[in-house]
C-alpha cells in the first residue's frame, strides 16, 4: 500500500491485509476465510471511510499499472502494423489491415484524450461549485 509518507496506517493489519486481498482480486468470501473473520467484519471494514478510501486507491494504483503496460503493448503493437504497412513485401490485404487498424486505434486514442479533458473540465467545474478548488 502507498504509505510511504507516513509509517503508521489508520487501518489494523487485518484490515490492510484485507485491503491488499480484495485489492488484488480476492472475493469478500475468501477474503474473510484467509483471514480468519466472517464476511460480515468484511462489510463493515468496506463501509468505514478510511478501509473503502484505501481499498480504493490500490485498485486505482492496480488500475495505472495496468494501464501503464497495456499503452506499452500498444506502442509495439503499432510499430508492428507500422512495419507490415511500409513492407513492400507484404501482401496488400495485410497492408490494408495494418493501416485500417492504425487509423481505428489512433480515432480510438483521439476520442479517449477528448473524453479525459471533457471529464477534467467537469471535476474542476464540481470542484469550484464545491469550493475545493
Amino acid at each position: 500500500m502507498s504509505n510511504s509518507d507516513n509509517d503508521e496506517s489508520p487501518l489494523a493489519p487485518n484490515q490492510e491485509l484485507a485491503v491488499t486481498h480484495l485489492a488484488n482480486g480476492k472475493t469478500i468470501t475468501e477474503t474473510a476465510d484467509l483471514l480468519g473473520v466472517s464476511r460480515q467484519t468484511i462489510h463493515n471494514w468496506i463501509k468505514d471511510y478510511t478501509f473503502a478510501q484505501q481499498l480504493k486507491d490500490l485498485q486505482r494504483e492496480h488500475v495505472d499499472e495496468i494501464a501503464k503496460r497495456y499503452s506499452s503493448a500498444e506502442l509495439e503493437s503499432f510499430e508492428v502494423r507500422r512495419t507490415i504497412l511500409l513492407d513492400e513485401t507484404a501482401t496488400n490485404s495485410d497492408r490494408l489491415r495494418a493501416a485500417k487498424d492504425i487509423s481505428t486505434t489512433a480515432i480510438q486514442y483521439r476520442e479517449t484524450l477528448d473524453f479525459q479533458e471533457r471529464l477534467q473540465k467537469v471535476e474542476d467545474t464540481v470542484k469550484k461549485q464545491d469550493g475545493i478548488a
